[in-house]
This record gives C-alpha cells, structure tokens and sequence, in this order.
C-alpha cells in the first residue's frame, strides 16, 4: 500500500514544478500511458486539452496557457493509490491579470509514486474567460 504523506508530498511537489513551469522536471512524475482529463464544458475550452488525453502532452500545452502564481492544498483524502485534492490556485493566461479559482483533482498511481492518471474539476466558465 503506498504511504499517505509520500503521496501528498510527491503531489505537493508535482504543483511546485508546476507553477515553476518546469516541464522536464515533471516527466517522470508521469507513468507510461498516463492520462490527463479536464472535466467541464468541452465547448467553451477550445484552446485546453479537455482529454482524455497523454497526461504529459496535456499538462505541457497547460504550462503554455496558464500560469500558477500561487496554489495551497485545501483538503486532501487519501485512499490506496487514489487521491483526491482540492486546491486554490491564483492563476493568469497570457499576461493577463491574475484570478483566483479553486481545484479539484482525482490522482491514481502507481506503486512507484507516478501518476497514471488525473481528471480536473475547475470553472470552466473562469477558465475560458482567462484565456480569451
């Protein structure tokens, strides 16, 4: 079974690097064949990669889009290899002003700490706006 904190801190860490924009440094937070899904309105996100899609590729082209200035892990349940997170973020998409909104994230794993998968809840209707 894998370790409660060993997960909250790799997933901890994934969100830094994530607001670093540090692409390389997050391929190997991924396990071959992850997937990435975002869910809400398709329609309204044209520019996002909605999924189910390489979680890789998807969260590289979200780096290019959307900027984390900040984020903090809200509340976190942990259960086998399944976490799920919510978190608030302060984000910004090209050079716009920042917004705040909230996270909230399905993580499956495997038994290495790698990601093999993770669906995205957030306002759609925010998201969109940003990126206009």
């Amino acid at each position: 079974m894998l370790d409660r904190n060993t997960l909250l801190a790799t997933l901890d860490d994934a969100y830094a690097r994530r607001a670093n924009g540090d692409k390389s440094a997050l391929e190997d937070f991924w396990a071959p064949g992850a997937t990435f899904e975002l869910a809400g309105e398709a329609h309204l996100l044209a520019a996002v990669p909605v999924g189910p899609a390489p979680a890789s590729a998807a969260i590289d082209r979200m780096i290019d889009l959307i900027r984390f200035h900040s984020f903090e892990r809200l509340d976190a349940l942990v259960e086998g290899n399944r976490v799920a997170i919510r978190w608030r973020i302060t984000a910004s998409a090209r050079g716009g002003e920042p917004v705040e909104a909230e996270l909230f994230d399905l993580w499956t794993f495997n038994d290495q700490y790698r990601a093999t998968r993770l669906v995205q809840f957030t306002d759609t209707a925010l998201l969109a706006s940003i990126l206009r």
